[in-house]
């Protein structure tokens, strides 16, 4: 275990400023400038540690439009959101390292959004109202009932290991008080399985709060907690004792729920079959089945996507193969960011269109070529052909790269 008092350090007084500038030097389109910032840019995840701590009840809101019912999903044509519930001070200060690190001007479905200070008035009915907690928590950020996000931000923020310690998380969308089967797994994995869990869905006070930083900047970048992470799972995952197939493809065909359909896409499952990748139907299969399926994997490909995420856990220098779906035109930024971590050669394949009654069709032609040019030797490696992120000690300088990667057309 962690001795805190090695990791837990002062709120460095430029953190708000360094977000603040990165949003401006990408705003102004000054590439030269922010290459330089980022460049000099020393990476940092802190710890903190309080004596005494509120948590606010968690909420979603939509723009305009009140909070949403309980169980309400994100429509994703509609990106207006944003999350309430974060950690505070005794005295009402917020704990800025509870929120979401998703800044910046690419933004994901949902941001934090909650004062930076509250009032006396506030204070006071919280302190009422709040149910007292003793002893030490680690605060887990936002809790996400999603494949993707759970394994991005909700796993990740339990990065430090803490003794005898509960966990607190503001549930998203929903009133939740379990985890599903999924979600208990990899916290077993993880090796929380044993900690008490609380939902932050009514008001909290904490006897003493522990609030890691979070490692995982969704479409922006992964810190080397993350990776930590991954690999613990991964590693106390159960292996089967069959071969792994060295190529999967990972199919959205069987999946109920997809939000983009291509009509065509059980053509390219058999296109990808025939080219020798094993064709993964992962929604079919236990948590720690994909996990140990990825970490045998040598490419890994699929229709762009949160199951596409298991590619945190495979090995550095994994091959990702990503294809675009309906209404994508860029390869997916968290996809990159794991990829750069991971220094996972990245190819994002574009094939999807619509034909002449506008229905919406994938080119399995210009996909199954795409992908034999892909696996040659010398595509592989080729900078005109396949994008290649490389690890930098600046994990800023992905939010440069992402959306600037080359694809193949």
């Amino acid at each position: 275990m962690v001795n805190m008092r090695n990791l837990i350090r002062r709120r460095p007084a430029t953190r708000i400023d360094e977000e603040q500038r990165l949003i401006q030097l990408q705003a102004d389109g000054d590439t030269d400038q922010l290459d330089n910032w980022l460049t000099a840019r020393t990476p940092r995840i802190n710890v903190f540690e309080h004596t005494g701590a509120y948590l606010t009840p968690a909420s979603t809101v939509k723009w305009n439009d009140g909070p949403l019912p309980v169980g309400t999903k994100p429509d994703p044509h509609n990106l207006q959101y944003s999350f309430h519930g974060a950690a505070y001070t005794l005295s009402g200060d917020l704990i800025p390292e509870s929120q979401r690190r998703v800044t910046g001007p690419w933004f994901d479905v949902v941001r934090s959004d909650n004062p930076t200070v509250l009032g006396r008035d506030t204070l006071s009915q919280l302190d009422r109202d709040s149910e007292r907690l003793s002893g030490r928590w680690i605060y887990g950020g936002t809790f996400f009932n999603h494949f993707g996000h759970f394994i991005l931000e909700s796993l990740t923020t339990l990065w430090l290991p803490v003794e005898d310690a509960g966990i607190i998380w503001h549930p998203l969308f929903a009133e939740r008080q379990f985890l599903d089967v999924f979600e208990q797994a990899l916290v077993d994995l993880l090796g929380w399985g044993n900690s008490e869990m609380k939902f932050a869905t009514h008001p909290l006070r904490v006897e003493r709060l522990i609030v890691p930083e979070r490692p995982v900047a969704v479409n922006r970048f992964v810190e080397p907690e993350a990776l930590k992470v991954w690999d613990t799972v991964a590693e106390a995952a159960p292996k089967s004792n069959g071969p792994y197939p060295e190529k999967m493809f990972l199919s959205r065909t069987r999946f109920q729920h997809d939000a983009f359909p291509v009509a065509n896409d059980q053509q390219l499952d058999q296109a990808m079959e025939s080219l020798g990748f094993s064709v993964i139907h992962p929604q079919e299969l236990p948590v720690a089945q994909q996990i140990a399926l990825a970490r045998g994997a040598k490419v890994i490909s699929g229709v762009q996507g949160s199951a596409m995420h298991v590619a945190a856990f495979a090995r550095n220098g994994t091959h990702i193969i990503e294809f675009d779906r309906q209404e994508s035109t860029n390869p997916n930024g968290t996809q990159l960011a794991i990829a750069a971590a991971r220094e996972q050669p990245f190819a994002f394949i574009r094939c999807v269109g619509r034909d002449e009654s506008g229905a919406v069709n994938r080119d399995i032609g210009k996909a199954i070529a795409t992908v034999k040019k892909l696996m040659s030797r010398r595509a592989f490696h080729s900078a005109p052909e396949f994008t290649v992120i490389p690890v930098t000690a600046v994990p800023y300088e992905f939010a440069l790269r992402a959306k600037a990667g080359r694809h193949i057309e």
